[in-house]
């Protein structure tokens, strides 16, 4: 079996960093020349094809991609506006506005006093604006659309092309003699590999934007918005949600004592508690999904419609997390509860969180779940299942 000489892994490293946008290599890459190492040439064919094959089946693809996309409404484009509408009362439109939004499949993505930012399914995008702007007398509005043909097609070509170098590093690999050769390949084999799911997330991205459409709506009006400011004397309510927006973890701490006061459920699978003690549990997976199960002590009149008001109110107010599902569920021992679940972006990436509540007359029992949206979605079924097992 012929050897591979370090200058001619440069030559396929080179390729392969052109494709995927890596960092340029260091200095002393460019100066290894081994050349009394014999390697075949077509070896080297097969791993790297050459400049020009590479720019014919590029410029062929992209002649067939314009082809295809010929017509104005296969191409790919991303709608997002702004819309400013007087109104009389801000609260009342604002929330008519986003019952249309999630009726067309959409849901919000921010709120405040006067503006919420929402995504809209791109095929529902301008019915719901027209629908939107009945709401009140529009005073502003500016719709852009962004064409991403182009872009798209060139993630897509250097995400084949990358493919291919990372698979012919990969054939190469297997035929390396030498350790130092091999060395080289896996390195450069693991740029390739990392610039590939690198284009691979800015493609989906792209996607999710061409997807769903983004509309910032912004509420206005002549009159004034008599508002009364209600305060929440209940601080654990207040609480809610804020683990998941600040990022706190909780003390890590774990008591193992078995204690008759300490809230008790079935954990899910996959899940392992980090604190534990008479009144909260806290476990997480391993992807990211956390988990809180608090006892807080009840109030004469506390019934579950009272306490599941409350929280409602406080996740919008305090958290910006408009809850947009509340289902009744049986706990363990037939008592009944609560589920309310909600989405937020944080760090510009999905995020899911649920709250499930229930009481007793001396104790109301809340379960959180949070986490970024896939994870949380994997773990959702085992989730509802725990939540079905808390013990009063």
């Amino acid at each position: 079996m012929k050897s591979i000489t370090g200058w001619r892994v440069y030559v396929l490293m080179f390729a392969g960093m052109a494709l995927v946008g890596c960092a340029s290599m260091s200095s002393d890459m460019y100066s290894m020349r081994d050349a009394s190492m014999p390697f075949g040439a077509e070896m080297l064919a097969d791993a790297a094809p050459s400049d020009s094959a590479a720019d014919s089946e590029a410029a062929s693809e992209r002649h067939t991609m314009a082809a295809d996309l010929a017509t104005p409404k296969d191409r790919l484009v991303i709608y997002y506006g702004s819309v400013a509408l007087l109104v009389e009362s801000i609260a009342e439109q604002m929330d008519r506005m986003l019952v249309l939004v999630k009726e067309a499949g959409g849901y919000m993505q921010s709120l405040n006093d006067k503006v919420v930012v929402v995504k809209i399914p791109a095929a529902q995008f301008g019915d719901v604006v027209a629908r939107i702007e009945r709401l009140g007398e529009v005073t502003h509005k500016n719709i852009v659309g962004e064409d991403v043909t182009d872009q798209m097609r060139d993630f897509q070509i250097r995400l084949k092309n990358a493919e291919q170098i990372r698979d012919r590093l990969a054939a190469l690999l297997d035929r390396a003699e030498k350790v130092e050769d091999a060395l080289k390949i896996e390195r450069e084999l693991g740029r390739v590999t990392e610039g590939i799911e690198l284009l691979k997330g800015q493609i989906q991205m792209i996607a999710n934007r061409i997807a769903f459409s983004t509309l910032t709506v912004t509420f206005n009006s002549p009159l004034p918005q008599q508002t009364v400011k209600q305060e929440i004397p209940f601080p654990w309510v207040l609480q809610l949600g804020g683990d998941m927006v600040t990022g706190s973890r909780g003390r890590s701490r774990y008591h193992s004592a078995k204690s008759r006061r300490r809230v008790k459920f079935d954990l899910p699978e996959s899940f392992a508690k980090y604190e534990e003690d008479h009144y909260r549990t806290r476990a997480m997976s391993a992807d990211g999904v956390f988990l809180k199960v608090e006892r807080h002590d009840n109030v004469e009149g506390g019934d579950l419609t009272f306490w599941t008001t409350f929280i409602k109110r406080a996740l919008a107010a305090r958290r910006a997390l408009r809850v947009t599902d509340a289902a009744d569920i049986e706990i363990h021992g037939g008592k009944a509860g609560v589920m309310l679940s909600a989405a937020k972006e944080i760090g510009a990436k999905p995020h899911r969180y649920l709250v499930a509540v229930t009481q007793t007359d001396k104790y109301v029992v809340t379960y959180e779940a949070w986490g970024p949206a896939e994870a949380f979605k994997n773990a959702e079924t085992a989730i509802r299942k725990s939540v079905m097992t808390v013990r009063l």
